[in-house]
Parts: C-alpha cells; structure tokens; sequence
C-alpha cells in the first residue's frame, strides 16, 4: 500500500498513527488504513478517532545534510 494514496495530497492530509479497521457485517474488515499512510481530513475515520492521526509535517522525519569533511589544510 503507497504511503500516499492517489488522491490525497499533503495541504489536506493527516498522517495515521496506528492501524485501523471497520468492521462490516459479519465481523470481516471492510477497510483497512495502515500506520505511516496519510489519509484525507474529512474521512469519516478521522472523526471517529481523531488522536489516531497528526499532521504529516510534524510526523516526517527531518533529514540534516551530513557535513562535507574538507581535504583542504592550513597551512
């Protein structure tokens, strides 16, 4: 499953924290998000357990450049 699903885009996305279900009749799971996906604001999801998901922005990890070691000496 793509971390971003087509459709969903960062201005209107929330990132998932935990994985969920709904559960139809019969007790199968009809749908399924996964931790790490970022899902639309308005999905009903979202409403029915609002501290399952954050901001994508606040949830990306921050990659820091590593520093360039220099060859150049003092002389």
């Amino acid at each position: 499953m793509p971390v971003v699903p087509a459709g969903v885009n960062r201005r209107d996305a929330l990132l998932v924290l935990a994985p969920m279900s709904l559960i139809g009749d019969g007790g199968k799971p009809t749908r399924t998000v996964h931790a790490g996906t970022w899902i639309s604001r308005d999905d009903p999801l979202v409403e029915l357990h609002p501290h399952n998901f954050q901001m994508p922005d606040a949830a990306e990890l921050v990659r820091t450049p590593k520093a360039e070691s220099s060859t150049r000496t003092e002389a």
